[in-house]
Protein backbone atom coordinates (compact mmCIF):
# COMPACT_ATOMS: atom_id res chain seq x y z
CA UNK A 1 0.00 0.00 0.00
CA UNK A 2 1.14 3.59 -1.03
CA UNK A 3 2.14 5.58 2.09
CA UNK A 4 0.90 9.40 1.46
CA UNK A 5 2.27 12.10 2.76
CA UNK A 6 3.54 15.59 2.22
CA UNK A 7 6.34 16.00 -0.68
CA UNK A 8 8.69 17.59 0.68
CA UNK A 9 11.29 17.79 -2.10
CA UNK A 10 11.15 18.70 -5.89
CA UNK A 11 13.16 19.44 -8.86
CA UNK A 12 15.21 22.23 -7.04
CA UNK A 13 15.99 20.31 -3.67
CA UNK A 14 19.79 20.59 -3.16
CA UNK A 15 21.93 18.87 -1.23
CA UNK A 16 23.02 20.99 2.24
CA UNK A 17 26.02 23.36 0.99
CA UNK A 18 28.06 21.91 4.26
CA UNK A 19 27.99 18.35 3.35
CA UNK A 20 31.54 17.76 4.68
CA UNK A 21 31.94 17.09 8.45
CA UNK A 22 34.31 19.39 9.82
CA UNK A 23 36.58 17.84 12.61
CA UNK A 24 38.00 19.89 15.73
CA UNK A 25 41.07 21.25 14.06
CA UNK A 26 38.89 22.67 11.15
CA UNK A 27 40.03 20.27 8.22
CA UNK A 28 36.77 18.42 6.17
CA UNK A 29 36.50 14.90 7.06
CA UNK A 30 34.06 12.43 5.13
CA UNK A 31 30.60 13.53 3.92
CA UNK A 32 27.74 14.48 6.77
CA UNK A 33 24.85 15.02 4.32
CA UNK A 34 21.31 14.21 4.00
CA UNK A 35 21.67 12.36 0.53
CA UNK A 36 22.85 8.67 1.01
CA UNK A 37 22.78 6.05 -1.64
CA UNK A 38 23.35 3.09 -0.16
CA UNK A 39 24.87 -0.56 -2.76
CA UNK A 40 23.27 -3.99 -1.78
CA UNK A 41 26.47 -6.27 -3.56
CA UNK A 42 26.66 -9.69 -2.85
CA UNK A 43 29.88 -11.56 -3.82
CA UNK A 44 30.09 -13.79 -6.91
CA UNK A 45 31.15 -16.80 -5.27
CA UNK A 46 28.51 -16.47 -2.31
CA UNK A 47 24.62 -17.79 -3.70
CA UNK A 48 23.60 -15.55 -6.67
CA UNK A 49 23.16 -12.08 -5.81
CA UNK A 50 20.61 -10.43 -3.66
CA UNK A 51 17.66 -12.60 -3.46
CA UNK A 52 14.16 -10.94 -3.33
CA UNK A 53 13.59 -11.93 0.16
CA UNK A 54 16.79 -9.74 0.85
CA UNK A 55 15.80 -7.01 -1.71
CA UNK A 56 11.64 -7.32 0.49
CA UNK A 57 13.57 -6.44 3.76
CA UNK A 58 14.92 -3.52 2.35
CA UNK A 59 12.47 -1.88 1.09
CA UNK A 60 10.08 -2.36 3.95
CA UNK A 61 13.03 -0.48 5.85
CA UNK A 62 12.97 2.10 3.89
CA UNK A 63 9.36 2.21 4.18
CA UNK A 64 9.42 2.38 7.61
CA UNK A 65 12.17 4.90 8.22
CA UNK A 66 10.00 7.16 5.68
CA UNK A 67 6.50 6.58 7.98
CA UNK A 68 9.19 7.68 10.77
CA UNK A 69 10.71 10.85 9.34
CA UNK A 70 14.06 9.06 9.11
CA UNK A 71 13.71 9.78 5.65
CA UNK A 72 11.51 12.02 3.58
CA UNK A 73 11.85 10.65 -0.11
CA UNK A 74 13.57 7.53 -1.45
CA UNK A 75 14.09 5.05 -4.86
CA UNK A 76 15.11 1.62 -5.10
CA UNK A 77 15.92 -0.08 -8.54
CA UNK A 78 17.48 -3.83 -9.28
CA UNK A 79 20.01 -3.61 -11.99
CA UNK A 80 21.68 -6.97 -13.51
CA UNK A 81 21.24 -11.05 -13.10
CA UNK A 82 22.22 -14.16 -11.35
CA UNK A 83 25.49 -13.34 -9.98
CA UNK A 84 25.81 -10.03 -10.84
CA UNK A 85 22.37 -8.61 -9.34
CA UNK A 86 22.39 -5.87 -7.06
CA UNK A 87 20.06 -3.43 -5.77
CA UNK A 88 20.48 0.37 -5.23
CA UNK A 89 18.56 2.24 -3.04
CA UNK A 90 18.73 6.46 -2.95
CA UNK A 91 17.34 8.45 -0.46
CA UNK A 92 17.32 11.81 0.64
CA UNK A 93 17.32 11.93 4.88
CA UNK A 94 15.65 14.30 6.97
CA UNK A 95 18.64 14.73 8.97
CA UNK A 96 22.69 14.85 7.92
CA UNK A 97 24.86 11.43 8.84
CA UNK A 98 27.68 9.62 7.83
CA UNK A 99 27.67 7.14 5.48
CA UNK A 100 28.49 4.58 7.95
CA UNK A 101 24.94 5.42 9.56
CA UNK A 102 22.72 4.31 6.58
CA UNK A 103 25.37 1.28 5.92
CA UNK A 104 25.11 -0.24 9.64
CA UNK A 105 21.42 0.27 9.68
CA UNK A 106 20.92 -1.75 6.63
CA UNK A 107 23.57 -3.85 6.80
CA UNK A 108 21.57 -5.87 9.45
CA UNK A 109 19.40 -7.06 6.72
CA UNK A 110 22.17 -9.32 5.17
CA UNK A 111 22.49 -12.60 6.29
CA UNK A 112 25.93 -12.07 7.51
CA UNK A 113 28.06 -15.14 5.81
CA UNK A 114 26.65 -13.11 2.65
CA UNK A 115 28.70 -10.11 4.02
CA UNK A 116 32.10 -9.35 2.79
CA UNK A 117 35.36 -7.45 4.25
CA UNK A 118 38.08 -5.71 3.04
CA UNK A 119 41.16 -4.47 4.92
CA UNK A 120 41.51 -0.51 3.79
CA UNK A 121 44.95 1.40 2.88
CA UNK A 122 44.69 1.50 7.27
CA UNK A 123 44.27 -1.79 8.31
CA UNK A 124 40.55 -1.53 8.86
CA UNK A 125 38.10 -3.88 7.71
CA UNK A 126 35.43 -2.10 5.38
CA UNK A 127 32.26 -3.85 4.67
CA UNK A 128 32.08 -4.58 0.47
CA UNK A 129 28.44 -6.25 0.56
CA UNK A 130 26.61 -2.93 1.38
CA UNK A 131 28.24 0.30 0.42
CA UNK A 132 26.88 3.80 0.87
CA UNK A 133 28.17 7.12 -1.11
CA UNK A 134 27.24 10.55 -0.44
CA UNK A 135 27.95 14.17 -3.06
CA UNK A 136 31.25 14.62 -2.79
CA UNK A 137 30.62 18.31 -3.52
CA UNK A 138 27.29 20.75 -2.48
CA UNK A 139 24.76 21.60 -5.10
CA UNK A 140 23.78 17.89 -5.66
CA UNK A 141 20.03 17.70 -7.14
CA UNK A 142 17.71 15.63 -5.17
CA UNK A 143 15.91 14.53 -8.30
CA UNK A 144 19.15 13.64 -9.88
CA UNK A 145 20.40 11.43 -6.51
CA UNK A 146 17.63 9.93 -6.55
CA UNK A 147 17.05 8.64 -10.51
CA UNK A 148 20.37 6.89 -10.00
CA UNK A 149 18.90 3.68 -8.46
CA UNK A 150 16.08 3.85 -11.64
CA UNK A 151 18.83 5.08 -14.53
CA UNK A 152 18.28 1.50 -16.23
CA UNK A 153 14.81 2.27 -16.61
CA UNK A 154 16.03 4.47 -20.03
CA UNK A 155 18.24 1.82 -21.00
CA UNK A 156 16.61 0.86 -24.70
CA UNK A 157 15.73 4.49 -25.39
CA UNK A 158 17.36 6.84 -27.77
CA UNK A 159 15.62 9.58 -27.24
CA UNK A 160 14.68 11.31 -24.38
CA UNK A 161 11.34 12.59 -25.50
CA UNK A 162 10.23 9.04 -26.15
CA UNK A 163 11.43 7.99 -23.15
CA UNK A 164 9.58 10.73 -21.19
CA UNK A 165 6.31 9.60 -22.94
CA UNK A 166 6.75 6.08 -22.12
CA UNK A 167 8.68 5.60 -18.86
CA UNK A 168 6.30 4.12 -15.66
CA UNK A 169 6.18 5.33 -12.48
CA UNK A 170 4.46 2.57 -10.91
CA UNK A 171 6.30 0.58 -7.84
CA UNK A 172 6.39 -2.82 -9.02
CA UNK A 173 9.57 -5.73 -8.23
CA UNK A 174 12.53 -4.05 -9.94
CA UNK A 175 11.88 -0.14 -9.16
CA UNK A 176 9.99 1.58 -6.50
CA UNK A 177 9.87 5.25 -4.77
CA UNK A 178 8.23 7.04 -2.14
CA UNK A 179 8.15 10.63 -0.94
CA UNK A 180 8.41 11.43 -4.62
CA UNK A 181 4.32 11.34 -5.81
CA UNK A 182 1.04 12.26 -4.62
CA UNK A 183 -1.66 11.40 -7.26
CA UNK A 184 -2.19 15.32 -7.29
CA UNK A 185 -2.05 17.51 -10.35
CA UNK A 186 1.46 18.39 -9.62
CA UNK A 187 2.69 14.98 -10.76
CA UNK A 188 2.33 15.96 -13.92
CA UNK A 189 5.51 18.31 -13.52
CA UNK A 190 7.04 15.89 -10.90
CA UNK A 191 7.47 13.44 -13.33
CA UNK A 192 8.41 14.87 -16.37
CA UNK A 193 11.64 16.43 -14.68
CA UNK A 194 12.06 13.16 -13.13
CA UNK A 195 12.00 11.56 -15.97
CA UNK A 196 14.79 13.76 -17.51
CA UNK A 197 16.84 13.23 -14.85
CA UNK A 198 16.52 9.83 -14.57
CA UNK A 199 17.59 10.19 -18.45
CA UNK A 200 20.51 11.86 -17.70
CA UNK A 201 21.70 9.14 -14.81
CA UNK A 202 21.44 6.58 -17.83
CA UNK A 203 23.47 8.64 -20.13
CA UNK A 204 26.10 9.65 -17.56
CA UNK A 205 26.54 5.77 -16.75
CA UNK A 206 26.94 4.58 -20.90
CA UNK A 207 29.57 7.70 -21.25
CA UNK A 208 31.39 6.91 -18.55
CA UNK A 209 31.66 3.01 -20.08
CA UNK A 210 31.64 4.26 -23.85
CA UNK A 211 34.43 3.72 -26.03
CA UNK A 212 34.19 6.10 -28.77
CA UNK A 213 35.65 4.55 -32.27
CA UNK A 214 36.58 7.31 -35.14
CA UNK A 215 35.95 6.65 -38.36
CA UNK A 216 38.65 7.14 -40.88
CA UNK A 217 39.73 6.23 -43.92
CA UNK A 218 42.38 3.59 -42.71
CA UNK A 219 43.52 0.23 -42.78
CA UNK A 220 41.45 -0.90 -39.66
CA UNK A 221 37.75 0.50 -40.71
CA UNK A 222 36.58 -2.49 -42.84
CA UNK A 223 37.29 -4.54 -39.50
CA UNK A 224 35.73 -1.99 -37.41
CA UNK A 225 33.14 -2.24 -40.04
CA UNK A 226 32.58 -5.91 -39.66
CA UNK A 227 32.50 -5.82 -35.92
CA UNK A 228 29.44 -3.20 -36.25
CA UNK A 229 27.78 -5.29 -39.09
CA UNK A 230 27.76 -9.19 -36.93
CA UNK A 231 26.80 -6.61 -33.90
CA UNK A 232 23.92 -5.18 -35.17
CA UNK A 233 23.42 -7.72 -37.94
CA UNK A 234 23.14 -5.21 -40.64
CA UNK A 235 23.41 -7.48 -44.02
CA UNK A 236 24.26 -4.50 -46.11
CA UNK A 237 28.10 -5.81 -47.90
CA UNK A 238 31.00 -3.25 -47.62
CA UNK A 239 32.09 -4.07 -50.74
CA UNK A 240 30.55 -4.49 -54.17
CA UNK A 241 32.36 -4.79 -57.79
CA UNK A 242 29.94 -2.05 -58.97
CA UNK A 243 31.34 1.25 -56.82
CA UNK A 244 28.15 2.79 -57.51
CA UNK A 245 26.37 0.21 -55.53
CA UNK A 246 29.63 0.17 -53.03
CA UNK A 247 28.89 3.84 -52.39
CA UNK A 248 25.81 3.47 -51.58
CA UNK A 249 26.33 0.54 -49.50
CA UNK A 250 29.22 1.95 -47.70
CA UNK A 251 27.05 5.42 -46.80
CA UNK A 252 24.20 3.72 -45.61
CA UNK A 253 26.45 1.59 -43.35
CA UNK A 254 28.84 4.53 -41.93
CA UNK A 255 25.42 6.53 -41.08
CA UNK A 256 24.21 4.15 -38.94
CA UNK A 257 27.56 3.31 -37.17
CA UNK A 258 27.00 7.43 -36.39
CA UNK A 259 23.67 7.00 -35.93
CA UNK A 260 24.32 3.88 -33.40
CA UNK A 261 23.34 4.84 -29.60
CA UNK A 262 25.26 1.23 -28.38
CA UNK A 263 26.03 1.19 -24.44
CA UNK A 264 29.76 0.05 -25.01
CA UNK A 265 30.39 1.60 -28.48
CA UNK A 266 30.36 4.89 -29.88
CA UNK A 267 31.22 5.96 -33.49
CA UNK A 268 32.15 9.60 -34.73
CA UNK A 269 33.15 11.46 -38.04
CA UNK A 270 35.98 13.85 -37.81
CA UNK A 271 36.41 16.36 -39.35
CA UNK A 272 39.23 15.45 -42.17
CA UNK A 273 36.79 12.80 -43.32
CA UNK A 274 34.45 15.21 -44.85
CA UNK A 275 38.17 16.50 -46.96
CA UNK A 276 41.04 18.28 -46.45
CA UNK A 277 41.89 22.28 -44.68
CA UNK A 278 38.93 24.40 -45.15
CA UNK A 279 37.01 21.65 -47.40
CA UNK A 280 36.16 19.77 -44.26
CA UNK A 281 35.71 22.29 -41.91
CA UNK A 282 33.09 23.72 -43.80
CA UNK A 283 31.13 20.94 -43.70
CA UNK A 284 32.25 19.80 -40.12
CA UNK A 285 31.11 23.14 -38.62
CA UNK A 286 27.87 22.63 -40.58
CA UNK A 287 27.12 19.45 -39.20
CA UNK A 288 27.83 20.38 -35.69
CA UNK A 289 25.97 23.84 -36.13
CA UNK A 290 22.71 21.71 -36.88
CA UNK A 291 23.20 18.92 -34.21
CA UNK A 292 20.37 18.24 -31.57
CA UNK A 293 21.60 18.01 -28.27
CA UNK A 294 21.96 14.02 -26.38
CA UNK A 295 18.24 12.40 -26.43
CA UNK A 296 17.47 14.77 -28.66
CA UNK A 297 16.59 14.04 -32.73
CA UNK A 298 16.15 16.24 -36.20
CA UNK A 299 15.33 14.53 -39.82
CA UNK A 300 16.91 17.78 -40.90
CA UNK A 301 20.29 16.60 -39.24
CA UNK A 302 19.97 13.12 -40.48
CA UNK A 303 19.60 13.93 -43.91
CA UNK A 304 22.43 16.64 -43.90
CA UNK A 305 24.95 14.13 -41.99
CA UNK A 306 23.65 11.14 -44.32
CA UNK A 307 24.42 13.59 -47.10
CA UNK A 308 27.54 15.07 -46.07
CA UNK A 309 28.67 11.11 -46.01
CA UNK A 310 27.46 10.21 -49.60
CA UNK A 311 29.91 12.56 -50.79
CA UNK A 312 32.63 12.11 -49.04
CA UNK A 313 32.48 8.56 -49.57
CA UNK A 314 31.94 9.09 -53.01
CA UNK A 315 35.30 11.29 -53.17
CA UNK A 316 37.02 8.46 -52.05
CA UNK A 317 35.68 6.03 -54.40
CA UNK A 318 36.38 8.79 -57.63
CA UNK A 319 32.53 8.89 -58.47
CA UNK A 320 32.13 12.10 -59.07
CA UNK A 321 29.04 14.46 -58.18
CA UNK A 322 28.53 17.08 -60.65
CA UNK A 323 26.04 19.79 -61.07
CA UNK A 324 22.86 19.64 -63.31
CA UNK A 325 21.99 22.08 -66.11
CA UNK A 326 19.88 23.73 -63.00
CA UNK A 327 22.46 23.95 -60.91
CA UNK A 328 21.35 20.66 -58.63
CA UNK A 329 23.55 17.72 -57.80
CA UNK A 330 23.64 14.24 -59.58
CA UNK A 331 25.89 11.26 -59.98
CA UNK A 332 28.33 11.41 -63.26
CA UNK A 333 26.91 8.38 -65.85
CA UNK A 334 30.10 6.41 -66.49
CA UNK A 335 28.67 3.11 -65.92
CA UNK A 336 25.73 0.91 -67.43
CA UNK A 337 23.55 -0.73 -65.36
CA UNK A 338 24.71 -3.94 -63.38
CA UNK A 339 22.31 -7.34 -62.58
CA UNK A 340 21.89 -6.90 -58.90
CA UNK A 341 23.07 -9.49 -56.85
CA UNK A 342 21.19 -10.93 -53.56
CA UNK A 343 24.26 -9.37 -51.33
CA UNK A 344 23.04 -5.74 -52.46
CA UNK A 345 19.06 -5.92 -51.12
CA UNK A 346 18.77 -3.07 -49.25
CA UNK A 347 15.46 -3.52 -46.86
CA UNK A 348 14.97 -0.23 -46.18
CA UNK A 349 14.01 2.96 -47.94
CA UNK A 350 13.42 6.57 -46.96
CA UNK A 351 16.52 5.99 -44.02
CA UNK A 352 13.28 5.94 -41.28
CA UNK A 353 11.71 9.13 -42.51
CA UNK A 354 8.51 7.73 -44.07
CA UNK A 355 5.12 9.10 -43.57
CA UNK A 356 2.89 6.38 -44.66
CA UNK A 357 0.09 8.64 -44.63
CA UNK A 358 1.55 10.69 -47.78
CA UNK A 359 1.82 8.28 -50.01
CA UNK A 360 4.84 7.66 -51.93
CA UNK A 361 6.76 6.87 -55.25
CA UNK A 362 8.12 3.92 -56.89
CA UNK A 363 11.19 3.26 -59.01
CA UNK A 364 12.07 1.06 -61.40
CA UNK A 365 14.13 -0.50 -59.36
CA UNK A 366 12.07 -1.69 -57.05
CA UNK A 367 12.87 0.63 -54.04
CA UNK A 368 9.32 3.04 -52.53
CA UNK A 369 10.12 6.68 -51.22
CA UNK A 370 7.42 8.43 -49.53
CA UNK A 371 6.49 12.06 -50.77
CA UNK A 372 8.48 13.94 -47.54
CA UNK A 373 11.87 11.74 -48.52
CA UNK A 374 11.53 11.89 -52.13
CA UNK A 375 10.79 16.00 -51.65
CA UNK A 376 14.18 16.34 -49.84
CA UNK A 377 16.10 14.31 -52.34
CA UNK A 378 15.04 16.49 -55.01
CA UNK A 379 15.39 19.50 -53.01
CA UNK A 380 18.89 18.82 -52.40
CA UNK A 381 19.33 17.88 -55.65
CA UNK A 382 19.59 14.41 -56.29
CA UNK A 383 18.28 12.85 -59.40
CA UNK A 384 19.46 9.30 -58.84
CA UNK A 385 17.72 6.24 -56.64
CA UNK A 386 19.75 6.61 -53.19
CA UNK A 387 20.32 2.65 -52.99
CA UNK A 388 20.76 2.17 -56.88
CA UNK A 389 22.94 5.57 -58.11
CA UNK A 390 22.61 4.46 -62.14
CA UNK A 391 18.32 4.46 -61.35
CA UNK A 392 17.21 7.82 -62.03
CA UNK A 393 14.56 9.41 -61.04
CA UNK A 394 11.34 9.80 -63.49
CA UNK A 395 11.14 13.56 -65.07
CA UNK A 396 7.67 13.87 -64.44
CA UNK A 397 8.72 13.12 -60.19
CA UNK A 398 11.24 16.04 -60.76
CA UNK A 399 9.43 18.80 -62.33
CA UNK A 400 6.32 18.20 -59.85
CA UNK A 401 8.47 18.88 -57.02
CA UNK A 402 10.40 22.07 -58.76
CA UNK A 403 6.69 23.22 -58.67
CA UNK A 404 6.05 22.71 -55.18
Amino acid sequence: MMLQAEIKIDSTTKVNDDCKKISGRGHSKGNNSTFHSVTFRVADNLLNGINEEEKEKIWSQALDDFKNGVIIAATLGEEMKDKEKHVHLSMIRSTKAESHVSTDRYKGLIDPSRIEYREDSRGRNTCTTVCTSQPKNKGALAYFWLAYAWKEKAKCYNDVDTFRASIDFTNCAKYRSIGLFDDSEADVVRKKCFAINVWEQWQKKITEKTTFHKIEWADWLADMVEKFRLKTQLEVPWLHEDDATKVTNQTEILFRMVMYKGEKDRYVIPKRFYGKGAKGDKVYNKLTGNKPPTGRTSQAYERMLHNAIHVAVAENHGVTLVKSSVGKRKREEVQEPVEEKEETVLNTCCLGYCDSRSGGFYLSCGHKFCFECMKERVDDGFVTCLFCDLVRYPKDIIEFFKRQ
